[in-house]
């Protein structure tokens, strides 16, 4: 697993575009495990700052739970455009908690990240870009 910072440090150009696709939407999609194993998508916002990907969470949702039961996720940057100019961005990892907010209204939290990727429309092609702390950065080509 890495920081935001560590995975930027090693891959500046993909990390830069992640981030701008993220920036464009204040709303995401974060996907956690509910208690039978299935999915869950919620709507969240998603900072970077000191070095990390963070993340809110209300008190008593029903995602916190999820999040205390199991910390992997994965957040979707929810592109809005129809053409996906500037591609469509995900990140994956385990939660870790880093704080409160208010008077134990909610809980902080900071992505430890296990995969990023970035797809982008090339013509009829998409162009998908992986990371993993494993192997590094590869691109794939589909039509």
């Amino acid at each position: 697993m890495a920081t935001w910072d560590e995975f930027a440090a090693g891959v500046p150009v993909l990390a830069a575009a992640i981030r701008d696709r993220f920036a464009s939407n204040l709303h995401h999609v974060v996907g956690t495990i509910r208690p039978d194993g299935s999915p869950r998508l919620s709507g969240s916002e998603v900072t970077f700052a000191g070095g990390e990907v963070s993340i809110g969470m209300m008190a008593r949702s029903r995602k916190l739970a999820d999040i205390e039961r199991d910390p992997r996720v994965e957040i979707h940057s929810a592109p809005l455009e129809d053409d996906l100019a500037g591609g469509d961005a995900k990140l994956a990892g385990r939660l870790r908690r880093t704080g409160t907010v208010g008077d134990d209204e909610g809980f902080m939290f900071a992505l430890d990240l296990e995969r990023a990727s970035l797809v982008r429309v090339d013509g009829d092609e998409l162009d998908i870009t992986v990371w993993t702390p494993e192997r590094g950065a590869r691109t794939m080509r589909r039509k």
